[in-house]
């Protein structure tokens, strides 16, 4: 029930199946646990990934889907140990700390 408002249908050979939506996709990335967290090599994927889609990413859902799933600390904790090795995801500055 929890991942109902982040999938969407779509047509893949030749059959209606249900997917994540690109912004839960991000988010699911952006969350790799430990020990092998996110890679550079998965970095530079989910780059090309969301140059493609654009400006059509509702970062919003994205931070959602993170706190829906309490992904948040564990994407924080990739997010700075990929700028520690001056690798940037582009817009991964909309995924913001969670205000108190």
């Amino acid at each position: 029930m929890k991942l109902t408002p982040f999938i969407t249908f779509k047509e893949r050979w030749g059959m209606h199946v249900q997917v994540l939506t690109p912004e839960a996709i991000i988010g699911t990335r952006l969350s790799f646990r430990a020990p092998e967290r996110i890679t550079p090599f998965n970095a530079i994927r989910l780059s090309r990934f969301i140059r493609t889609i654009g400006k059509d990413i509702d970062w919003s859902k994205v931070n959602s889907f993170i706190d829906t799933f309490g992904l948040r600390e564990i994407a924080i904790e990739n997010m700075e140990e990929l700028r520690s090795k001056h690798i940037s995801i582009p817009g991964s500055s909309n995924v913001v700390p969670r205000q108190s």
